[in-house]
This record gives structure tokens, sequence and C-alpha cells, in this order.
């Protein structure tokens, strides 16, 4: 990944969050809420884009790991503004409430996808299988649709169309497996 992409991407990221840390120090608690919906959707449409780039193949490639990259931010982004604004630093609910319990268990999955996207670190620790690994996006992408089905503060109405996009994009890359399959058996 080039140093601008990555730049983009720790930039995004660390814009949103010090954006929602300086609102909620400010004491302005519905702009902070703000910040912590807006990272956790940019976080998702960040993640679809992701798995968008497997249809397209070789013309996609060059985006992908930016777009997971800040996919992994923006999530962390959203953890830490929720976890300190809505939440008010309270474990017990992250772990009793399913939809907050999805959350953090995409979010652990995109921290270990983030890991092992750079190059220096599969070198480092000889990760072999890192594509079956990074196969685990469209889990994450399941996790984080149950997430948002259970926030009270998402839209059914954009909870289903992500779903719907999930979907088609689940299907192109189905399709796209089998034709590669017939054209290796020709």
């Amino acid at each position: 990944m080039s140093a601008n992409r990555r730049a983009l991407a720790v930039g995004v990221a660390a814009f949103a969050l010090a954006g929602g840390v300086a609102l909620a120090g400010r004491g302005e608690w519905d702009s902070a809420r703000w910040f912590a919906q807006a990272t956790g959707w940019a976080a998702a449409l960040c993640l679809l884009g992701t798995i968008a780039m497997t249809p397209l193949g070789s013309r996609g490639a060059r985006w992908r790991r930016p777009l997971g990259i800040t996919s992994a931010l923006l999530a962390t982004a959203h953890f830490a503004l929720a976890f300190g604004g809505p939440l008010q630093a309270a474990w017990t609910p992250l772990w009793t409430w399913p939809y907050l319990r999805a959350g953090l268990l995409a979010l652990a999955l995109l921290l270990a996808l983030l890991t092992t996207s750079f190059s220096t670190v599969l070198k480092r620790f000889r990760v072999k299988h890192w594509k079956t690994l990074h196969r685990l996006s469209y889990a994450v992408a399941i996790l984080v649709v149950q997430h948002l089905f259970g926030t009270p503060a998402a839209s059914r109405v954009w909870v289903l169309v992500f779903l719907a996009a999930l979907v088609v994009l689940l299907v192109a890359r189905g399709v796209r497996w089998v034709f590669r399959r017939r054209r290796a058996a020709q």
C-alpha cells in the first residue's frame, strides 16, 4: 500500500476520533454521539467497500487494503467514542447486550485482520494463510449486520440497505468463484 493511501486511512480515522473526543470533552454529548454513529457507519461502509473490491478482481485490488485499514481504524474510533460517550465507560453492557457483543467481536476480528495487513508483519510472523484469514471480513460483515439490527439509533431502512448490498456482494463473489472454477477445469 502506498504511503499516500496509508496516510489517508490514518488521517480519516484520526480526524473522526479527535473530533468526537473534542466534542465530548466540551460536554456536547449529542455531537459526540453523532460522531460515534458517523464513525460506525463509515467503518461499515469501508468494510463493504473492501468486500466490493474482490468481485472487481485486479481492478479493485489496490484499494482493498487501504479500505480495510480505514475500516478497522474507524471501527476503533467508533468503539472509543461510543464507550466513552453513550456507554459512559461501562463494561457490563458489552458482555450482556447481544448487539454490543457482536460489535465487539467484529472489532476484535477487524483488529486481527489489521495486524496482518502489513507485509512486515506477515514476513516476521510467517503468516502463510493470510488470504484465508482475511476471508473473515465476510464474518465481520455479518456481525456488523447483527450489531446494526440491535442498535437502537440505527435506521432500519439503512440497515436493510446495508444487508442487501452485502448479499449482492456475496452473490457476486460466488458467481465469480464459479466462473473461475469452470475456467480452470477447461
